[in-house]
């Protein structure tokens, strides 16, 4: 706070002599050829000049990477959850596809199973572009309506990203409480059990060839999640439960130290 208003002070003694300049229609004098105060006060006004010119605000650096001697130290397994760790924490919609590769390569690793994969990387998807629309300074989309009876996964995916703010705001002041980061994980079960039901059926509701008959049968099935999920009586899947597991791993500032390492059974 002290340097910005030294910083404002000396720009407004640049200005105001400036002034003094052009109105006494004088040019800018020399430093050699000054003394004393006249010559402290052009000295700190080249600096200052020399400070804002050369500033052009603050930079926001965000490093989830492993240092690199730390990196070459670990196994393949470790260096995968690591860069899918960076790709999730990044959020960045436009890489959905290398992300895919990534969650490909942790299933040859055996850090998840295929379907849990498939969940992991739909969900990148729908947070990761809601995040941009809503959050990351992308153009917000015009919305005409989602069509009659499918379930709104852009609500699912915001109360997704609601959570991990949480978890990031929780960070900023030092370690993520435990009770915080489990009463998290519960709460994105919940979102990416009906994202995963929701997808599909939406989806299917959509295709043009599908008959009414088939239709009615989809939006019955809609209906019947949307009450279970209100009513808290929606079944959750495995794949959910890892997918939200591992998103709490990834935003948790513990594992940004070290990847969690597989316990073997005596």
């Amino acid at each position: 706070m002290i340097q910005k208003l030294i910083i404002l002070c000396l720009a407004i003694a640049v200005f105001v002599y400036a002034l003094y300049l052009v109105a006494r229609q004088k040019g800018a004098p020399e430093l050699r050829q000054t003394t004393g105060l006249r010559r402290r006060f052009l000295l700190a006004t080249a600096l200052c000049v020399a400070f804002l010119g050369g500033c052009d605000g603050p930079k926001k650096i965000v490093c989830y990477e492993c240092p690199p001697a730390a990196l070459a130290a670990l196994s393949a397994k470790e260096k995968v959850w690591y860069a899918m760790r960076t790709a999730w924490l990044t959020m960045d919609p436009k890489k959905g596809k290398e992300f895919r590769q990534l969650v490909e390569e942790g299933v040859k690793e055996k850090l998840l199973d295929d379907a849990t994969a498939g969940v992991l990387a739909a969900t990148y998807d729908a947070t990761a572009w809601h995040h941009w629309y809503t959050r990351g300074g992308g153009q917000t989309p015009v919305c005409y309506g989602a069509p009659s009876g499918t379930i709104i996964e852009t609500q699912h995916a915001d109360r997704i990203l609601q959570k991990i703010d949480l978890l990031r705001e929780a960070e900023k002041n030092g370690s993520i409480p435990t009770n915080v980061a489990t009463k998290a994980e519960a709460a994105i079960i919940r979102e990416i059990t009906i994202l995963e039901l929701a997808g599909e059926l939406n989806n299917s509701l959509c295709d043009a060839k599908k008959t009414d008959e088939e239709r009615k049968a989809i939006r019955a099935k809609l209906v019947k999640i949307k009450k279970e999920y209100t009513a808290e009586e929606l079944p959750t899947s495995e794949s959910a439960k890892k997918v939200a597991k591992l998103i709490v791993e990834f935003e948790t500032k513990e594992n940004k130290q070290a990847p969690p390492v597989e316990k073997k059974a005596p």
